[in-house]
């Protein structure tokens, strides 16, 4: 209130780590409010708790609960859900979350976006085996073990490029001894220009996360041309399209590795598929710019 007496605020802005639990106390003020983008509603798909195992099942059954119940009975959630001029949602589901419980409409603007390190389209032409490419923790919600049973499934011939680290390292890396024929390759973690080098040189990715809103290397996935296979929900959702990659429906662990695997195959069976792919990966991209945020975020101020 006092920054507002010294500057005469024309709005305000309430930002924080795409969380919907603080939304703080701006909305108390009698200023045009902007809140979002807003996240954290999201709910694990409760059919595939059991295959993140016994620690990953406790954890995100319990973290749905007391997500659904913080949902509907936060307080000052829904007083600035109800005092908000403009809402962004990170999500299409954050967005139908939003409508359901609040009954207010809200504007999708992701709340990652893209660097612009790749604005040309480079064309990469797959040599041999499909090689593709996984990034992220090692923790149960990014769930590297359903695309490890996949392809396990799949045949064709295939390679895989892990980056990431993380305490399911050692239950991952043993989950996929059992398969011999799989050709896996564990980087670890890695600096940034590296793992980037490795993206490119691959020729599709995949993202098989189980809680997320829309993870910043599925923008950078698809900035170097890459199709993405991913399952159909959070951020992946509202970001693929059936021109740039592969969405995965959830109704069950095995529907969901057996969907991974023809993907995989799909890809890797039509070479001209792959590469219509790949470029309307890489245009994908360029429509989640900052630049192209900033344009949306000014009409929203501007509507106000």
């Amino acid at each position: 209130c006092e920054l507002d007496e010294k500057h005469n605020f024309d709005v305000i802005h309430q930002l924080n780590m795409v969380g919907y639990r603080e939304p703080g106390y701006l909305w108390k003020m009698n200023k045009p409010l902007v809140w979002g983008p807003i996240g954290g509603f999201n709910i694990t798909p409760w059919k595939l708790l059991p295959s993140m195992g016994l620690k990953g099942c406790i954890f995100y059954f319990f973290r749905n609960v007391i997500n659904l119940w913080q949902m509907y009975t936060g307080v000052r959630v829904r007083n600035a859900m109800k005092k908000a001029n403009a809402i962004i949602s990170a999500t299409a589901d954050v967005r139908d979350t939003i409508k359901r419980i609040y009954g207010r409409d809200s504007v999708i603007i992701p709340e990652v976006g893209y660097s612009g390190e790749n604005t040309e389209y480079v064309p990469h032409k797959k040599a041999g085996a499909l090689r593709l490419c996984w990034c992220g923790q090692f923790t149960p919600r990014k769930s590297l073990n359903l695309l490890i049973d996949a392809l396990a499934k799949t045949k064709c011939d295939v390679t895989l490029d892990v980056i990431g680290d993380g305490e399911c390292k050692q239950k991952w890396q043993k989950q996929a001894e059992k398969y011999p024929d799989l050709q896996i390759t564990w980087h670890g973690w890695v600096a940034r220009d590296e793992g980037m080098k490795i993206m490119k040189n691959c020729d599709a990715f995949c993202i098989t996360s189980l809680s997320d809103l829309t993870s910043t290397v599925l923008l950078e996935a698809l900035s170097y041309g890459l199709p993405v296979i991913a399952l159909d929900h959070c951020g992946f959702s509202n970001v693929i399209t059936d021109k740039c990659g592969i969405k995965i429906p959830i109704s069950s662990k095995e529907q969901v590795v057996n969907d991974i695997a023809l993907a995989i195959e799909k890809i890797a069976a039509d070479e001209t598929l792959r590469q219509r792919m790949s470029k309307e990966a890489h245009s994908r991209a360029m429509m989640y710019s900052w630049a192209e945020k900033r344009k949306q975020i000014e009409k929203i101020y501007e509507s106000l």
